[in-house]
């Protein structure tokens, strides 16, 4: 008899536990972690890529530079230019014609595909 209720209380006890973590991974899942394994969703995505032309290029790279070299190279090096070469946008200061301002200018690389900044770097 001793036994019966000990084989009971361990069915119950085992019962519990996997109830628990049923609800446990039920409450994961709804929250997006059972999807971690899973190839995520793409979204939009535009067959030109995120950044199509030239004058999306120059903006996202003035947004880039600003922060790192300061709005005043971005206003002597206006007009910045943009070449696609193989799927990545190369955007260039002009030199500045001050002839106070010496140096290289500001060169930006950034992926037509997804907008990736690859390089930045400001010549000598």
């Amino acid at each position: 008899m001793a036994a019966c209720k000990i084989m009971k209380k361990r069915l119950y006890a085992t019962t519990f536990v996997i109830i628990i973590l049923i609800f446990a991974l039920r409450q994961f899942s709804a929250f997006g972690g059972a999807d971690l394994d899973k190839t995520p969703n793409s979204g939009l995505v535009p067959v030109e890529g995120y950044v199509p032309d030239a004058k999306t290029a120059i903006k996202i790279a003035e947004a880039v530079v600003e922060p790192v070299y300061g709005l005043q190279i971005i206003k002597n090096e206006r007009p910045f230019k943009a070449r696609l070469v193989g799927g990545e946008w190369f955007v260039k200061g002009a030199s500045p014609t001050n002839a106070d301002l010496k140096g290289g200018v500001v060169e930006v690389h950034i992926s037509k595909t997804n907008g990736c900044i690859t390089f930045l770097l400001h010549g000598r």
